[in-house]
């Protein structure tokens, strides 16, 4: 009989949970917001990067030598 209720009260409920913990944890990460944690952060990305840049050349060379095994090698 009251169905539909419950489930509203359900959703409702869970609704304002999920909003008290996505605000709490955007005020924990805006006091973490430091100019420190800003130059470690985009050092990190930038390292990464490097670094998936280096990997992609590796395999792009790699795929790049031609195979003397072959039936038409000399």
């Amino acid at each position: 009989m009251f169905t539909r209720a419950r489930w509203f009260a359900l959703g409702s409920a869970t609704t304002l949970g999920a909003t008290l913990f996505v605000v709490n944890r955007a005020r924990t990460m805006k006091e973490q917001l430091t100019p420190q944690g800003v130059a470690r952060a985009s050092a990190s990305l930038a390292a990464d990067t490097i670094e998936a840049v280096g990997i992609r050349l590796q395999r792009s060379a790699l795929r790049e030598v031609p195979n003397e095994t072959g039936p038409y090698a000399g």
